[in-house]
This record gives structure tokens, sequence and C-alpha cells, in this order.
């Protein structure tokens, strides 16, 4: 997925992880990339992902994809 292409304005940073805004030409202007370095993550990432799929409050974001490559997971989310 060459989702960089669409990755703009840094929204919020951590230890851990960058948001970034996504602008998606025609797409969901709502969106955001959350990019989670592997290097520093542990195993509670996938629980974290898994979470987020199956959760429905208002107070979390939703979920719209992940994925992930060697160095990083990256978790496609609706701008709360």
């Amino acid at each position: 997925k060459n989702i960089q292409l669409y990755k703009k304005d840094i929204i919020g940073e951590g230890t851990i992880a960058k948001v970034y805004k996504l602008n998606i030409p025609g797409g969901n202007r709502n969106l955001a990339l959350k990019i989670i370095s592997k290097e520093f993550s542990n195993n509670n990432i996938r629980a974290y992902i898994n979470f987020l799929k199956h959760i429905k409050w208002p107070f979390f974001p939703k979920m719209y994809d992940n994925f992930e490559d060697d160095n990083n997971y990256y978790i496609i989310i609706n701008k709360v």
C-alpha cells in the first residue's frame, strides 16, 4: 500500500508513534494515519489493533484499515 503518498501534516507524536493527517483526493477528509515503530513497540500492538477493530464507542477512533511492513505498523483511523 502506498499510503505514504497521501501522508501530510503531522498532528500528533509520542514515544513510539506519529500521527499524520491523510489527504486522499475524493476520499474521506477526516482520516489520520498512525505509524507505530516496531523498534520501540511490543506485542501489545496487535492486541491494540484488535481492540480498535471491535470497539464501537464515541470516544475511540474508528479504524478503517491496518497493515505493516518490516519497520512499522500502520493504522488508518477516523480523526476524533
